[in-house]
């Protein structure tokens, strides 16, 4: 396994990262719009990219981390780290749950058609405030302990399988 394989898993994940950052940053700066309901034809577009981005890539970078970086990190002599990927795994849970709450309430704003606000902006700032709180834990605690396991690691067979189940997804959509 060469080393640079590993690393590019890591760039991902943290462009994955960037780009969740990217989408909930422009999420939250809808807020106006969204308590006056003016959202513009250029913003219900934006809004159709971010619920993209959170139905498919979002899931899918989970589903990277379920299957790659926690499983190593639970093997840990070190209680701390279990237990933080212990907490990763339940927020995986906590922001499906809220972005189903979420997603709704973003479709009825989009169509035009009438939502309470408070509701909507409740479960925005939920989701914001735990995917926040959530990426920094892995960024300062997770991917540098898997990245210290990350000798032992396929990193080339980690990405043909993160690329294999992304390009699955696509041909049964």
């Amino acid at each position: 396994m060469a080393s640079n394989d590993v690393t590019q898993v890591f760039e991902f994940l943290d462009a994955t990262h960037a780009a969740l950052s990217g989408h909930l940053a422009q999420l939250m700066g809808m807020a106006a719009q969204f308590q006056n309901g003016t959202l513009n034809p250029a913003q219900v577009k934006a809004l159709r990219v971010i619920c993209n981005f959170f139905d498919k890539e979002a899931r899918q970078h989970h589903l990277d981390e379920e299957l790659h970086i926690f499983p190593p990190l639970m093997q840990s002599r070190d209680e701390t780290l279990r237990h933080t990927v212990k907490q990763l795994q339940q927020d995986h849970g906590w922001l499906e749950e809220n972005w189903m709450e979420l997603h709704p309430l973003i479709e009825q704003a989009m169509q035009g058609n009438s939502y309470i606000w408070e509701e909507l902006d409740h479960a925005m700032q939920v989701f914001h405030a735990l995917y926040q709180d959530h990426m920094v834990l892995e960024e300062r605690i997770a991917y540098p302990g898997a990245k210290a396991q990350a000798v032992k690691w396929d990193g080339e067979g980690i990405g043909r399988e993160m690329a294999s189940r992304r390009k699955l997804r696509k041909a049964a959509l």
